[in-house]
């Protein structure tokens, strides 16, 4: 019986390397640390989702706290007389002067220049 060299064993996959290790562990453990790393930035991920959900929970439940009640005494309020005149020509000069703020600080023009529909145009009397 002969023996020939092409017919001997080859290395295995699970051959040890110099750290002691073999292949096969180092894998093993490549595996293992990207499992555990999946785990973190889900847990992660929910940790941030918590937190977006409490804040907006908690921004809808102050603005409909502040809207609502507001809202309610507005539907009060009969239309077309001085109060309800001013309470719109109030807004709207709140608005404009936001508007006209923010232009200034962007550096360009005003609301009644920009031809906002917003803008509160003097009527010539």
């Amino acid at each position: 019986m002969s023996t020939d060299p092409s017919m001997q064993p080859t290395e295995s996959a699970a051959t040890s390397t110099p750290s002691g290790e073999t292949s096969l562990e180092k894998v093993a453990k490549a595996m293992a640390l990207a499992s555990q790393s999946i785990r973190v930035a889900d847990t992660q991920s929910v940790a941030s989702n918590v937190v977006a959900k409490t804040i907006y929970t908690t921004c809808y439940c102050v603005s409909y706290g502040i809207i609502f009640p507001t809202m309610l005494v507005a539907s009060f309020i009969p239309t077309n007389n001085v109060i309800c005149h001013g309470l719109t020509d109030g807004a709207q000069a709140a608005a404009d002067s936001v508007y006209n703020l923010r232009k200034q600080w962007a550096g360009t023009e005003t609301a009644a220049e920009a031809g906002n529909p917003l803008a509160v145009v003097p009527v010539p009397a």
